[in-house]
């Protein structure tokens, strides 16, 4: 990261959003809130005040999005929120982050202790466990196409062998039958996502990835009338 450069990031995958701001590697900004029910209609407010003390959005060059795995709407919202923010300003930039990487940095930020293989868990909810398999690549969690539906904690502690595994506390409760070590975060750190994969904006902001792919149901045929 360039020292004179501010970066924001933003992630919004479940119901409580994180944002942070950094110039070079100082931490001007590191902000959570959990929303209430599926109201994000303060989430300008909340983040105009949050970079308030940093001098405002508007100093913000470079844009990081949390692309998920995560809900649809609120990965939706996070970005098209900073892609408007971004519209006709050729100085800014704007990516997409796996927030599924920025939890295994959360979870484990020591970098002379880092996990080289981690398994990080959602609750898919209907009593299905899913996991994302990441590897450390130098300093940066990278998705390395690992993907697994887990219904079972024996199934999820074979795949977890030689794996560290992650998730945020509030799938705890869900994950407690499956009776694996886990290391709960509280949030994701906004930042995080800033300190993956430094400088590179290949992938865009709409490459999102969502918990669970929408359902299709095939039309029903139009009841005649005789």
């Amino acid at each position: 990261m360039e020292d004179n450069i501010i970066c924001g990031a933003l992630d919004f995958s479940w119901g409580e959003a994180a944002f942070a701001m950094m110039q070079g590697e100082k931490l001007l900004v590191r902000k959570n809130h959990l929303f209430s029910g599926h109201d994000a209609s303060r989430l300008p407010e909340w983040i105009a005040e949050s970079a308030a003390k940093a001098g405002g959005v508007d100093r913000i060059q470079d844009w990081t999005i949390g692309a998920g795995p995560g809900s649809f709407s609120g990965l939706r919202i996070a970005s098209a929120y900073v892609m408007g923010l971004a519209y006709g300003k050729e100085n800014v930039r704007v990516r997409g982050i796996s927030t599924a990487a920025a939890m295994a940095l959360t979870a484990f930020p020591d970098k002379q202790d880092q996990p080289e293989e981690v398994l990080v868990l959602f609750d898919g909810k209907r009593s299905e466990i899913i996991g994302y398999g990441l590897t450390l690549q130098g300093s940066d969690y990278v998705q390395n196409g690992y993907k697994e539906v887990f219904r079972n904690g024996e199934e999820l502690r074979a795949a977890a062998e030689n794996r560290a595994i992650c998730a945020l506390e509030k799938d705890s409760a869900a994950l407690a039958p499956f009776e694996a070590n886990i290391c709960y975060i509280p949030s994701i750190h906004a930042d995080a996502l800033i300190r993956l994969m430094p400088g590179d904006f290949s992938s865009p902001p709409t490459a999102l990835e969502y918990l669970r792919a929408a359902v299709f149901v095939p039309p029903k045929t139009p009841r005649q009338i005789l």
